[in-house]
């Protein structure tokens, strides 16, 4: 979700969410409530603002699988690529991290040009029977939604 350009801290990993990002999240929450999820697993960053942003739609899963890992944090679409093909249990996964890596992974996984916005929902789709399977241009984007709060 949408951040301050700086930190208390001054380091970037410690950005917080703004009022702006905080309404995104209540917007997303909304929308994420409405969805059937097979105890999903959660994979989030572990920078303030991708924290933040979790919190912000956490109850929107009831039974959840959650972990947050700071070598998530600014990664490349290989590193998301990794950590997907390691997921043996997971049926539904969500990422919550950082542009480029996020929309470049989108990008491999469906070969198609996308740029994801702050807070945006995308959802893949793939065939196979293991994450192990996933590759290339095998992900079909089945749905999108952006939290329109200026």
């Amino acid at each position: 979700a949408k951040t301050n350009q700086a930190s208390p801290t001054g380091d970037d990993f410690d950005r917080q969410l703004l009022p702006r990002g905080k309404r995104q999240c209540a917007t997303l929450y909304k929308f994420l409530s409405k969805k059937e999820w097979d105890v999903p697993t959660i994979l989030c960053s572990g920078a303030k603002r991708t924290r933040e942003t979790y919190a912000g739609i956490e109850n929107a899963f009831i039974t959840k699988r959650l972990r947050y890992d700071d070598q998530w944090y600014l990664c490349s679409y290989k590193t998301w690529l990794s950590t997907l093909w390691k997921e043996e249990r997971a049926k539904d996964i969500i990422l919550i991290g950082h542009n480029f890596g996020i929309s470049d992974l989108v990008n491999y996984l469906s070969e198609e040009e996308i740029v994801l916005g702050t807070s945006e929902y995308l959802c893949m789709e793939f065939e196979g029977d293991s994450w192990m399977e996933i590759s290339k241009g095998m992900g079909k984007i089945i749905e999108r939604f952006r939290p329109d709060d200026r």
